[in-house]
This record gives structure tokens, C-alpha cells and sequence, in this order.
């Protein structure tokens, strides 16, 4: 058992009365509106290296051009995404050059994360203490903003997988260690740093965040671990941030693995709120899952709004030589879907795929699969707006009213904050993308 506190200890920092710092980087003609949480792809290296490569065995679907495919050159008439996540984790030790290497640095913004979610899998090789060095250098030479080396917590205790961190006080230690590293060692105003919190309950969490709050050289926070899509967890952690005067001079929250509609807009109503009481700053979270579900064949379909559920659904592509060369349209939409035929991905397969398909397919899946992400949290967005202008909650009601409670408890601030945090934990801790009708 960790001995650490299972009520959050409370904060004695006066909070800060100064003017907030210079704010988050801004990307001309964002597609994301300012005042909204941004959702971005954590990519792959093969795929950005295909991209940019563009060797493909077949030639493009019609009208389209290797260039169609960058979404992060601002010039794409398709589909223009400024926002990318690498991992020095994948890429650390790949040479080849990609989109995301080769990106224009005025017009995109390129988030790292520092390879701890390798450490925690045990995969890639990677070693957090003989490589942290060519994890801070491969950064530097390439990230606007990245998370600080942290060790996760999540896999602690699964007999299932061994871990070399036995308890979540050891991940915490050698945390520490990386912090003490990577401030000794980073070049100053090179990169954006946001500091990990980790945790697998609340008490660990807050004192987590006790412990290294006090490297502040770091000028944003990254949000990680089992509770990630707890609003009550969140919003009390953004309190005693508050209340220690560590976000009104910070410059970006990051919200580590997520991409539910539901938490698309609760991140986008934080940064609002945030933003309107005395902070600058830009929120955003991240997934692979557009690239990691091409392995298993999965697409995204229509997004499913109704008073219940918000949620994107996923289906299995239809998979046939019988579709080689078909003129039939791709039946699911997105600014890559809609250029599609089902002959466009259905092909003879290479390699070892079990799936008529080839690297073009695949990229081409992945980018439907990113672009109709984007799109259904834009939308939700919207439609989530409008229901707030209206005063009518036909969809999604118990967000709107979690909506109201964020609202409510950044206003409130550190000292009345928690009490409201406590009269609605029901409501806060019962969101999920199928569970959002009426209490």
C-alpha cells in the first residue's frame, strides 16, 4: 500500500496577483476556434513517413494529390489539422524524415510526449534513465510543447504484467528524479514544458501534484492516469492550482487519452471558464486511435447525438476482392471519405495484411478515421452552443448541467469551488458517452 494522503492536503500559497504570462501559441486560421479545447492525433511515425514520402504502388484516388494528404500544410484544400502529438517514445530512434519532421514550425504546433506510456508497456526499448538525455535532445529539436518525463502509474499492481515500478510511490520517485534532470539540463524558452500528473486514486493524484508543483519551470500541466475523465477529480486538481497561483501564469493544459465527445465539450466549457476568471491558456487531449484501429479494420461511421448519447461510432470496413476497382462511393463521411470509393480501399493486400488492402489504404483509413473525429467534436461543440443559446436541453442534458456546474465552480474559486464540487460529485462522477440523459 502507498502511504500517501487520501484527502487533498490544503494549500497555503497565496494565489498570484500578478498580470498572466504571454498565452498559448496561436496557429493562423486555426480551424478550431480559439475559445475551444483542441483535439489532436497523436501519429505514428509510419504514417507520417509514408505521407510525406508519398511512395504509394498505386496511383492516388482521383483528383487527389500526395499534398491532400498533409494535413498539417495549411495549403490542404481537404482537410488542415495544425495540431500533432509524436511520441520520443516511437520515434527516438527513427531516422526518416516525415510530416511531422518537415513541418512548417510557424503554421503547426507540435506536442511530444516524452515516452513514459513506452516505459509503462515495456515496449520499444526504451530505458527512462540511460535515455532521458536523447529524450530531453530529440525534443528540443523538434517540440512546441512537450510533457516532461513522468513514470505512469496505471500499470502498478497488475499481476498480470510485471512492472518495474512495484508501487505508485516509486513512479513518483523516479518521476522526481526525471524532473530534477530535465530542469538542470533543458535550454530555457526552447520548448513549452507541462508537468505529468499521475495517479491511480484521488489522494495519490493531489499529492502527486504536491510534489512537483514546485518545478516551475514547466509552463503548463498534462493530466494522465486512471482518472483523466473524472470531472470532479479534475476540477478540484484545477482548484488547488488555482489556489497556489499555478495557472494563471501557465500557458497550456494537455488531457492525455482521450477523444469522447463528452469530454470534448466538459474540456472545452474548463478552458472557457478558466480562461474568464484570471487565466490564458489553451487545453487540448489526444489519442492514437485513428492509426492504431486501420490494424483491426475499424473506420468510423456517424456520430450519434440524442438526449442519451453522444458517441462516434466504429464498424469493421467492408473487406472484399469483390469491391477491386469498384466506383462505389465510401459510405461514411469525412473530408477524406467523401474524395473515397470502395475500390480505393479495396485492394490486392501486400505484405503480411489479412485485409484487401495496402499502405495507401491504410493511410487513406486513417485520415477518414482522424478528419470524422475531428468533425463529430466540432460538431458536438456546436451543437452544444446552440442548446446553451436556446435554454433547451434536447440532447445530452446531464452534460448541459455538468456544463453549468464547471461554470459555477471555476467562478466560485478555491474556497467555495470544493463545496459544489461535493453537491454535484453525482452528477460530475456519472458522465459517460452513453449515460447523459436526465438524472
Amino acid at each position: 500500500m502507498d502511504n500517501l494522503p487520501s484527502t487533498p492536503v490544503p494549500s497555503t500559497t497565496a494565489p498570484a496577483t500578478a498580470s498572466p504570462a504571454p498565452g498559448p501559441k496561436v496557429i493562423p486560421n486555426d480551424p478550431t476556434p480559439a475559445d475551444q479545447a483542441i483535439y489532436v492525433l497523436s501519429l505514428s511515425p509510419g504514417f507520417a513517413t509514408n505521407i510525406y514520402k508519398g511512395n504509394w504502388d498505386r496511383s492516388l484516388p482521383h483528383g487527389m494529390r500526395n499534398e491532400d494528404l498533409n494535413f498539417l500544410d495549411p495549403a490542404n484544400p481537404i482537410f488542415y489539422a495544425p495540431h500533432v502529438m509524436s511520441s520520443a517514445g516511437q520515434a527516438l530512434g527513427d531516422k526518416n524524415k516525415g510530416i511531422v519532421t518537415e513541418r512548417d514550425v510557424t503554421k503547426t504546433c507540435l506536442i511530444c510526449d516524452s515516452g513514459g506510456y513506452q516505459v509503462a508497456k515495456q515496449t520499444g526499448g526504451i530505458n527512462d534513465m540511460r535515455d532521458r538525455g536523447a529524450i530531453l535532445a530529440w525534443i528540443e529539436e523538434r517540440a512546441d510543447l512537450s510533457m516532461l518525463l513522468d513514470i505512469p502509474t496505471g500499470p502498478v499492481g497488475n499481476p498480470k504484467k510485471p512492472y518495474p515500478f512495484p508501487t505508485q510511490k516509486a513512479c513518483l520517485a523516479r518521476t522526481l528524479d526525471h524532473l530534477k534532470f530535465f530542469q538542470r539540463n533543458h535550454t530555457p524558452g526552447k520548448v513549452t514544458w507541462l508537468n505529468v500528473i499521475q495517479g491511480n486514486t484521488p489522494g495519490v493524484a493531489y499529492d502527486w501534484y504536491d510534489q512537483v508543483k514546485s518545478f516551475d519551470f514547466a509552463e503548463g500541466w498534462a493530466i494522465a492516469g486512471p482518472l483523466r475523465k473524472n470531472l470532479a477529480y479534475i476540477l478540484t486538481l484545477l482548484l488547488r492550482m488555482l489556489g497556489d497561483g499555478n495557472l494563471q501564469k501557465k500557458k497550456w493544459i494537455h488531457v492525455l487519452g482521450t477523444q469522447e465527445m463528452w469530454m470534448g465539450v466538459a474540456l472545452t466549457a474548463v478552458q472557457r471558464a478558466l480562461n474568464a476568471n484570471g487565466c490564458n491558456l489553451r487545453i487540448s487531449f489526444d489519442t492514437s486511435s485513428s492509426c492504431l484501429m486501420v490494424g483491426k479494420n475499424q473506420v468510423y461511421t456517424l456520430p450519434q447525438f440524442t438526449k442519451y448519447q453522444l458517441t462516434l461510432s466504429a464498424e469493421k470496413a467492408p473487406d472484399t476482392n469483390a469491391l477491386f476497382g469498384s466506383s462505389q462511393r465510401w459510405p461514411w463521411p469525412s473530408a477524406i471519405g467523401n474524395k473515397l470509393t470502395l475500390g480505393d480501399i479495396n485492394v490486392p493486400s501486400k505484405g503480411a495484411s489479412l485485409y484487401c488492402r495496402d499502405d495507401l489504404s491504410n493511410t487513406l483509413m486513417m485520415l477518414h478515421n482522424y478528419a470524422a473525429t475531428r468533425e463529430a467534436i466540432a460538431l458536438v461543440n456546436r451543437v452544444m452552443d446552440a442548446q446553451k443559446a436556446s435554454g433547451q436541453q434536447q440532447i445530452a442534458p446531464r452534460l448541459s448541467d455538468a456544463i453549468a456546474v464547471i461554470d459555477q465552480v471555476i467562478a466560485a474559486g478555491p474556497k467555495d469551488g470544493p463545496k459544489l464540487i461535493n453537491h454535484h460529485r453525482g452528477l460530475l462522477n456519472s458522465l459517460d458517452g452513453n449515460n447523459l440523459g436526465p438524472i
